[in-house]
């Protein structure tokens, strides 16, 4: 299907027939949420596919029980590397010149500080562009005929105990990817009408 029927299909799916993935096709779903757009090519983003049963299991609880996560073939451990906001100043830095005036390297002085010490702005910006190569991942996973469903009510601090991840990384979603449970009822999308939120030249 092409994007924009995926994009018209797409549904939370919360019910998974039982059988595994191919890891190849959770690969390729990976890799087409690392061709996302990113702030600065920041590309903060970094995943953990979980497919062992007993860890899914360990998993569900620590998204206050929600069945699917166990159900679905995969559960997709979405990250942010603060890291990457890191490497991003670092560059940012090198390429400020002596010979620039002197308005640009102030302005690019406050940039890179903002990127290193502004923790509120740091998570922000990591975890904005990490829901952006979330959001290409479940459109790849339509192509492919799975189902996905976006958990975002989970104990960050359990998960991360669970899958051994370390300091430096934000747990911003999980998601689960399987084979749905029959074909998902295509009921109308619950949106505000287009005119409500299409506005033209000013508001």
């Amino acid at each position: 299907m092409n994007v924009l029927e995926a994009i018209a299909r797409r549904r939370s799916v919360r019910e998974y027939r039982p059988g595994p993935v191919p890891q190849e096709t959770l690969r390729r779903l990976v890799e087409a949420a690392h061709l996302a757009p990113s702030s600065h090519n920041l590309q903060p983003w970094e995943f953990i596919v979980v497919t062992d049963p007993g860890v899914k299991r360990a998993l569900r609880a620590a998204c206050n029980d929600q069945a699917q996560v166990e159900a679905a073939g995969a559960a997709i451990v979405c990250l942010g590397s603060l890291h990457q906001q890191d490497s991003l100043a670092d560059r940012l830095e090198s390429l400020m010149r002596l010979d620039d005036p002197p308005e640009r390297r102030e302005r690019s002085r406050l940039t890179v500080q903002k990127m290193r010490h502004d923790e509120p702005f740091r998570r922000s910006h990591v975890i904005t562009n990490t829901y952006i190569a979330i959001s290409y991942l479940t459109l790849a996973a339509m192509e492919h005929g799975l189902g996905t469903c976006w958990i975002g009510s989970f104990d960050p601090e359990m998960v991360r105990l669970l899958l051994g991840i370390p300091d430096g990384y934000i747990v911003v979603a999980v998601l689960c990817a399987g084979w749905p449970a029959g074909e998902p009822e295509l009921m109308p999308h619950k949106r505000r009408p287009a005119d409500q939120v299409l506005r033209w030249e000013r508001f």
